[in-house]
């Protein structure tokens, strides 16, 4: 179905009393039928992210090489699946190695790795991958 340019707001059903409970809103452009669309209702103030880089190595080429750690943490009493994006900005001239084991790595683009992953209450997951970049 063709979505006009405007505004998308978001609900869910408050499981309490079933009244409508507000969960977020996004702009849109002109959308045709039979596209993807992807909003963007807010950011989760309870699950964190931190990124470290280790053993970064440059090359004499102007590549580099380097070990990366993207700590999660879900500090919800709930569980929660969390999408992980991770860009890839150089596209198929850095390789990647995925070291974290039993994850569901979905390569959307050139430029663009995706994983789903459902976090139990409290829990905390590294996401652990080498790069490779030569130009």
């Amino acid at each position: 179905m063709p979505l006009p340019k405007g505004t998308v707001r978001v609900f869910k059903t408050d499981d309490s009393d079933n009244s409508l409970e507000f969960i977020g809103e996004d702009s849109i452009d002109h959308t045709p039928k039979d596209e993807n669309l992807t909003l963007n209702t807010g950011n989760a103030f309870d699950i964190t992210a931190s990124k470290v880089a280790t053993n970064y190595r440059s090359s004499q080429n102007a590549g580099y090489t380097a070990d990366l750690n993207l700590t999660v943490f879900n500090h919800k009493n709930i569980a929660a699946e969390i999408v992980v994006e991770i860009s890839n900005y150089y596209g198929d001239n850095n390789q990647f190695s995925w070291t974290s084991l039993g994850l569901n790595v979905q390569k959307v683009s050139s430029t663009l790795f995706r994983i789903s992953k459902v976090f139990k209450a409290n829990e905390q997951f590294s996401y652990l991958w080498s790069e490779d970049y030569r130009p």
